[in-house]
């Protein structure tokens, strides 16, 4: 017979990364400490176990989203069956749940998968291997969860894009073409005018150029499909005064400034990070109030497992009922004479986020504060942003 302490595993996963941090959520001592002596058994080396022994020190915890797993059991002083489930899974983030408890009912175990734990263990008869490979399926199950999640919503976008691209070509692109051939028919009646034609001539150049700028920005647009993501940090407040040299005529011209409070290390390919937050930055500048001097200020913060990136401005603003439009393609809230521009940069910038595995959105809650637009970015690419966790 084997012995308990001799594993079929090894102690990385399949994927290579390990199991690093473990969340206990067990109100009984003696328990959580066997538990805790199973585990190190499995994982002897670089193992943080976190114990709690009431729902509300759980919720307390604001890294307990960042766990490889949560072990909880069902009855807590503060808690009882699935209501407990209920409570730590809107607390847990993407970390998956494995119920630990003394309840052996078959029905209770059936109603927690079914409220989303990924497995169910009763307490007696409890040894290494079995919690070893629970929590390695739990762990795999939930990332492959996760994973055809990112891929399903991928797809949607995919699919969205494509009604766009179709709507952008039916009307968009047609209506600088249709523009071109009503000045060249006119060209062709005028030719007995050179001012005529000259002045013709001008408006025609200007609708193709208008026209070449439209395909330029949708051939961009759809570049970053192709975009390579790596393991890339950057530091923000490097970067922001790398933008804050490239936009220093449009600063000076506007006299305003461009701030940073904030030196994190954000996971992020660094080019079409900069590329988001000088588009960012150069709106903020654009769609200035009159005789106000911009005032544009980049910030940071960690929630969870994710980095929030804020930017911020005492601009025009948005109205509330424009703050999920602003993001659809060639959207544009101020006319060519107001501001120019294609209407482009901010549907470029979601795309780019979202690539990283993030969400960007406005969050200024009316047009009276100006805007400010927040980034959400897991702290490792490839992993979602997670929702509940400082989106």
């Amino acid at each position: 017979m084997r012995p308990e302490s001799a594993h079929l595993f090894s102690t990385s996963l399949l994927d290579g990364s390990a199991i690093s941090h473990v969340v206990v959520l067990e109100d009984n001592d003696q328990d959580a400490e066997r538990i805790g002596r199973l585990l190190r058994r499995v994982w002897p080396v670089g193992l943080t176990i976190d114990r709690h022994d009431c729902l509300a020190a759980f919720l307390d915890d604001s890294q307990v989203s960042r766990a490889d797993v949560i072990l909880t059991d069902l009855g807590l002083p503060d808690g009882k069956g699935i209501e407990v489930i209920e409570q730590v899974q809107a607390h847990a983030g993407t970390a998956p749940i494995v119920v630990l408890t003394g309840e052996s009912d078959p029905s209770v175990a059936e109603r927690s998968l079914l409220a989303g734990v990924e497995d169910y263990l009763v307490k007696d008869g409890l040894n290494t291997d079995g919690l070893e490979r629970s929590i390695r399926h739990s762990v795999v199950r939930s990332r492959n969860k996760h994973q055809l999640l990112q891929a399903t919503q991928a797809l949607h976008r995919s699919n969205t894009e494509l009604d766009n691209y179709a709507a952008i070509v039916a009307h968009d692109l047609r209506a600088p073409a249709r523009t071109a051939r009503l000045l060249a028919d006119r060209i062709r009646a005028n030719l007995q005018s050179p001012e005529m034609v000259t002045d013709l001539i001008d408006r025609l150049d200007d609708c193709l150029g208008h026209l070449e700028q439209l395909i330029s920005g949708l051939l961009e647009f759809a570049s970053v499909n192709d975009a390579t993501i790596g393991e890339a940090h950057f530091d923000l407040a490097a970067m922001v005064d790398e933008i804050r040299d490239d936009l220093a005529a449009d600063l000076e011209k506007s006299g305003g400034r461009l701030e940073c409070d904030s030196s994190l290390d954000i996971a992020g390919e660094p080019l079409l990070m900069k590329q988001v937050l000088s588009n960012i930055i150069e709106n903020s500048i654009k769609y200035r109030r009159p005789d106000v001097a911009p005032i544009v200020t980049v910030s940071a913060e960690r929630h969870g497992r994710n980095m929030r990136l804020t930017i911020e401005d005492n601009g025009m603003g948005i109205e509330p009922e424009y703050h999920e439009r602003v993001f659809g393609l060639f959207e544009r809230l101020h006319t060519d004479q107001q501001v120019e521009g294609l209407g482009l940069g901010l549907s470029w910038c979601q795309k780019v986020v979202e690539l990283h595995g993030g969400s960007i959105q406005v969050a200024a809650p009316d047009a009276d504060h100006g805007t400010t637009i927040t980034i959400s970015l897991p702290h490792r690419l490839g992993a979602p942003a997670l929702a509940g966790a400082g989106s």
